[in-house]
């Protein structure tokens, strides 16, 4: 099948869109798995840390298990953790729009 200089050139670039638009997919799928086993990962932790003699079960509200001072600094850790994950998002953001100028 032959095909003009302009119909290569716009298939090439149908192409490679698929092709962007394919691996764009895995990445999102690859993070949303992520996301999905650190959630388990947390929420495992945060029975670790009620310790073995406290009611899992009947944990009272604002997660206010966490504010005795041996643990202050996994609350330190937790929104370090949180305001980074913002900014990497707002970037990534920045720079997607950025790139789609």
């Amino acid at each position: 099948m032959k095909y003009t200089k302009e119909q290569a050139i716009s298939e090439i670039k149908r192409r490679s869109r698929e092709i962007k638009k394919d691996r764009e997919k895995k990445i999102n799928k690859g993070l949303m798995a992520l996301s999905c086993l650190l959630v388990m990962v947390i929420v495992g932790d945060i029975g670790l840390l009620t310790g073995p003699g406290s009611d899992s079960g009947a944990m009272t509200a604002y997660g206010s298990f966490l504010l005795t001072p041996e643990y202050s600094l996994y609350v330190i850790v937790a929104v370090a953790g949180f305001l980074l994950g913002i900014g990497a998002t707002l970037l990534v953001k920045y720079f997607r729009e950025k790139r789609d100028k």
